[in-house]
């Protein structure tokens, strides 16, 4: 019972909780921001993926048709 007394008693108990429940409000806030920010992230990326696919494709049927003229010319 002392060592409670001389630990700030109540007070310090009541202190301590409502500074965890601050915690954790400001936890949960800060969980629901990154979970916006990674929302909009996700759908950024979506959008540009198709973009970066098509001119990836195009770029690879490019330079395989232009490989394919190269060894045709060199060999005939």
């Amino acid at each position: 019972m002392p060592a409670f007394y001389f630990k700030g008693g109540f007070n310090s108990v009541f202190e301590e909780q409502e500074k965890e429940r601050q915690e954790v409000a400001e936890k949960k806030r800060l969980e629901l921001e990154k979970l916006k920010f990674d929302v909009k992230n996700t759908k950024r990326i979506y959008y540009t993926y198709w973009w970066k696919l098509g001119f990836t494709l195009i770029g690879f049927v490019y330079v395989v048709i232009h490989l394919v003229t190269l060894l045709l010319e060199e060999g005939g």
